[in-house]
């Protein structure tokens, strides 16, 4: 943990279409972390340009450049901490690493924000958290990392791509296409590395956008539902309900209430 830790900031912004992130080094008793909450884009790392998605995260250490550029299609938002620290975490580099649960990432941005904006607490307290809950999901990436086996090309291909184009319907002869090989050999990299299947996969990504929206817009929810790619309203209510105990009405009052 650092020492004389200070919290300066904690706001969210959002890129606009194809927008550069002009360079510049941070100072050297400054941390800042940005978290990826929704769209895409590229960040430039230690001279090589590393894709950003929702729940990627860069933390910026002491003199260590910033960069990066929007997707033109659906530029990225996210979240800005920035501590004053006399100690770093890791002095000197970039770090990358991505939360293990999507919509606790979100959550966590959504209330830290809340948290900061309307004075909830102590400034002090909220940066020990802030600090601590950042290194702990850093620490967990890298700890995944260590004992997970590395996932094949291919199925990475196929993710990044059904990250871009969930809301279309899916298609697994495409997907195999996309990636080169064979349907059942998607089928079996799904199930071997992720345990479910293309299908879930692309469940998943459509139910966790919809939280993100009900959650962060007043998009009525049939247009928010057409909107990520799900076409029957009856059937998205229902596994709503099942996954997450509440109507998405409910679900949206509730986020409302712990903004």
């Amino acid at each position: 943990m650092a020492e004389a830790l200070q919290l300066l900031c904690c706001d969210s912004y959002q890129m606009p279409p194809g927008e550069t992130f002009e360079p510049y080094s941070m100072r050297p008793d400054w941390e800042q972390v940005e978290i990826i909450t929704s769209g895409f884009g590229v960040y430039l790392v230690d001279g090589r340009e590393v894709k950003a998605s929702p729940g990627s995260s860069f933390w910026f250490g002491d003199g260590t450049s910033i960069e990066a550029i929007a997707d033109r299609e659906e530029p990225y938002s996210f979240l800005c901490i920035c501590f004053s620290s006399s100690k770093h975490y890791h002095p000197g580099e970039t770090l990358r690493f991505e939360w293990e649960n999507l919509e606790s990432c979100r959550d966590f941005c959504r209330q830290a924000e809340a948290a900061y904006r309307q004075n909830l607490m102590p400034k002090e307290l909220l940066c020990q958290y802030f600090y601590s809950r950042l290194l702990w999901e850093a620490e967990c990436w890298r700890y995944r990392k260590l004992v997970s086996p590395c996932q094949p090309d291919a199925l990475q291909l196929t993710i990044k791509y059904l990250e871009r184009h969930y809301r279309k319907p899916v298609n697994l002869e495409h997907l195999a296409s996309v990636a080169g090989i064979s349907v059942s050999l998607l089928h079996n990299l799904f199930r071997r590395y992720l345990n479910t299947s293309p299908f879930a996969y692309v469940q998943n990504l459509r139910m966790n956008q919809a939280r993100h929206l009900l959650a962060n817009t007043r998009t009525p929810i049939k247009e928010l539902v057409e909107q990520v790619g799900i076409s029957d309203l009856k059937n998205f209510y229902t596994y709503f309900k099942r996954n997450t105990g509440m109507t998405p009405k409910e679900f949206r009052m509730q986020m409302r209430k712990g903004a």
